[in-house]
């Protein structure tokens, strides 16, 4: 698998931070590169092994046209040959030797694509341990990650979705999302593209659809995303229009899977109608027995049928409600802790600091904390 694809690899026993990756000076040159990927609102936790690809530079003698990126005296003296050349031309000018994988005078490469191009913002590929994980929004990409092995985990758009052997799952970076690894290994491969193709490929194919696609055969799917590789990392002259067109391919392998995949059931007018009812009045006392009473039905159908179709059973629901709330207030107000949990419905402080912690992995004190230092831009990445 991969085979002629030239990677960069992590491997270790240990964990790798953010902070980490920052401290490494191979990363450093890449995040002073490209700014806009070292967002304050990513956190993750590597471990195992980790084999990369970064976002190859566009050159201008190969496009032509840049935006936002000045030319040099010497541009103004090329000739139409000049746009011909590879990168194995020896007969490359003095100048043209002189230049760095990321010329373009500060400006970010992904501002060099054309806009009718989908563009590799990274990839990578991995066999990730348990304690992995990945917490982002606000990332400007759209992620195509593929199981291969093993079992993750991802939670978007406030529900969580099993990853398996042939899963594949297409979201939007700059919502909030998390995966992980569940259980001893997770073996995956995570395609960040970006472009205004693909942006209204996601606008018109998946808002409001079910994020993962499953393959019982990947062997198709991974054909052509190793085609897309090898031309990313290859010498041709037209490289990212063909790295574009096979791209575009395999976002329409979602959409003929989706075909020939059964369309989600609409929900029960009950549970649609509980559901928006417990996002008005997620603050109330709330019992199963009220909820069950509100949908007409006993209260373990309720919970099996909420479950089914909402991803959790109607109190948990309710939580993440709460504890969302709850975010806001600790990040927009200077209400005290416990107060902001009984402002959200909680019955006392111990109970609010206990599923805070669990559905935010911090307590409501230190997430407070976390969200003042970050804002402040000392916790950037």
């Amino acid at each position: 698998m991969f085979e002629h694809i030239y990677f960069s690899t992590w491997s270790g026993k240990h964990d790798y931070n953010a902070e980490d990756v920052l401290a490494d000076k191979d990363y450093s040159a890449f995040a002073d590169t490209y700014p806009e990927l070292t967002s304050p609102d990513s956190n993750y936790l590597i471990q195992g092994t980790y084999h990369f690809l970064l976002p190859r530079p566009y050159s201008r003698a190969t496009q032509g046209t840049c935006r936002d990126t000045p030319g040099t005296p010497q541009d103004a003296q090329r000739t139409p040959r000049d746009a011909q050349r590879t990168p194995q031309d020896a007969q490359r000018t003095p100048q043209d030797a002189q230049r760095t994988p990321w010329d373009t005078q500060g400006t970010s490469v992904m501002k060099c694509i054309p806009d009718a191009f989908i563009h590799m913002q990274s990839f990578s590929y991995g066999k990730l341990g348990e304690r992995y994980y990945t917490e982002r929004k606000n990332y400007p990409s759209y992620l195509l990650l593929l199981t291969y092995q093993g079992e993750g985990l991802l939670r978007y758009e406030e529900k969580e979705y099993s990853l398996k052997k042939g899963d594949v799952f297409f979201i939007d970076c700059k919502k909030y999302h998390y995966y992980r690894t569940v259980g001893a290994e997770w073996e995956h491969s995570d395609l960040h593209l970006q472009g205004t193709f693909v942006e209204q490929f996601y606008e018109e194919y998946q808002v409001g659809r079910h994020p993962v696609f499953h393959f019982s055969n990947i062997q198709t799917y991974q054909e052509v995303l190793e085609r897309a590789l090898r031309i990313q990392t290859g010498s041709q002259i037209h490289w990212a229009a063909m790295a574009s067109h096979e791209f575009e391919s395999l976002l329409f392998l979602l959409v003929e899977q989706d075909l020939e995949t059964p369309g989600e059931v609409r929900p029960p007018e009950a549970i649609i109608l509980l559901r928006t009812y417990l996002e008005h009045n997620f603050r109330q006392d709330l019992s199963l027995d009220k909820m069950a009473d509100f949908c007409g039905m006993s209260k373990y159908h309720l919970c099996r049928e909420f479950k089914r179709y909402i991803g959790f059973s109607p109190r948990e629901y309710m939580i993440k409600l709460r504890v969302s709330q709850a975010q806001l207030l600790l990040q927009s107000s200077a209400i005290a802790s416990y107060k902001v949990g009984i402002l959200c419905g909680f019955e006392n402080e111990a109970n609010f600091i206990r599923q805070f912690k669990k559905y935010s992995g911090t307590t409501p004190a230190k997430y407070r904390e976390n969200f003042a230092v970050t804002k402040s831009g000392k916790g950037d990445l």
